[in-house]
């Protein structure tokens, strides 16, 4: 990723030089050289290189981004095994009340830097002071220390964002996240209602998920704008708890649905539900994705409730199905089923993870723009 500057003699030449330059951009004058204006107008910057990382780095950031008034786009990436620790993420929080015109934030805080719940807390509660943003991708990976504390934290700032627009969420393990943590971001995600984005990514153990909890804060609330939903979690969650998350989004566009490890849900009772409880954006839905691909064996029976499903979306572009089946004579069936998808005329391209090679003389005949079968 880009420098904002060429390397200086030192690390602290580096961040004057850095704090310098940026102070520039915050007054945008004719006098400044062309490349700079360019870069003014564009008013983006992608912050990731490694040098920038460590207290030293966090604190030369600090100082360069309280500078940075006009910036509109900011994407940070906090390095593997840096560890800032609580310390440098409450430094980094106190820039951001600093970026009062920042409409789109992306917070990378990756694996072993032991920001803990004060440090999350501190950088994340300055966010509710952007009145501008519309965009907040927040992933937190593995070993920094974040307990259901964090998550409170986070939820907080967010219950205040109501006009966030898109939201993306991703937590890794090992963090220390319990049901209680996922049941409160559950509860949140409820309430803002201007979402247009949402992405969900928790990639932590929760154990078995309620559906009475789930059905709870979703059965009467209605996401209206939500047009693109992307769950990605690794929790067993009882049967109906994915249709009733999604049962109240009528616009929905694009749905990609990844339960790597969610075993109580591979049932026709289930998939029948599901059927019923998403046919609110059947004629709206233009990209499917469902990745079962972890799980030892996909029912027939499963995958034809869901098939049944996918023949009613009339304006379906996009088909991605990865199952995993372990008997010749299902994925014969699955196939079946499958033929069942020339009657969508929109459709442009089908995915599948499963070794169907063979089988490609069954799509031969179909006017699909691109074939990508794995």
């Amino acid at each position: 990723m880009g420098q904002l500057l060429p390397k200086s003699k030192s690390k602290t030449d580096f961040y004057n030089d850095m704090v310098i330059h940026l102070y520039k951009l915050d007054d945008i004058q004719m006098t400044l050289p062309s490349k700079l204006i360019a870069k003014q107008l564009q008013q983006k910057y992608d912050i990731s290189d490694s040098e920038f990382m460590g207290i030293e780095g966090v604190q030369g950031l600090t100082k360069a981004l309280k500078k940075c008034t006009n910036l509109k786009i900011l994407k940070l990436q906090i390095p593997t095994c840096h560890n800032i620790g609580a310390q440098g993420a409450s430094q980094l929080g106190q820039a951001f009340q600093y970026l009062l015109n920042i409409q789109q934030l992306q917070i990378d805080i990756q694996a072993a830097n032991r920001i803990s719940d004060q440090g999350i807390q501190d950088l994340i509660k300055p966010i509710i002071l952007l009145e501008k943003l519309q965009e907040l991708d927040l992933n937190i990976q593995g070993v920094n220390e974040i307990t259901d504390i964090g998550i409170h934290s986070i939820c907080e700032t967010l219950n205040q964002m109501k006009n966030i627009q898109i939201l993306t969420f991703q937590l890794d393990e090992p963090n220390q996240v319990s049901q209680k943590g996922f049941k409160q971001i559950i509860e949140t995600i409820s309430n803002l209602k201007n979402l247009e984005k949402l992405g969900l990514s928790i990639s932590q153990q929760l154990g078995l998920i309620e559906f009475e909890y789930i059905e709870k804060f979703y059965k009467n609330n209605t996401q209206k704008k939500l047009q693109q939903l992307n769950l990605q979690l690794n929790s067993n969650l009882e049967n109906d708890c994915i249709s009733i998350l999604i049962k109240n989004c009528p616009e929905i566009k694009t749905l990609n649905l990844n339960l790597y490890s969610n075993t109580t849900w591979l049932n026709q009772k289930s998939a029948l539900r599901f059927n019923q409880n998403i046919q609110s954006f059947t004629d709206v839905l233009e990209k499917l994705t469902l990745n079962f691909s972890n799980y030892q064996k996909t029912s027939i029976e499963f995958i034809e409730e869901i098939m049944r499903y996918v023949c009613q979306c009339k304006n379906l572009k996009t088909l991605e199905l990865y199952f995993r089946i372990l008997l010749m004579e299902q994925r014969l069936e699955f196939f079946k089923n499958i033929k069942n998808l020339q009657n969508l005329k929109t459709l442009k391209v089908v995915n599948f993870l499963e070794n169907f090679h063979k089988y490609y003389e069954i799509f031969h005949a179909k006017s699909l723009v691109r074939y990508d079968i794995k």
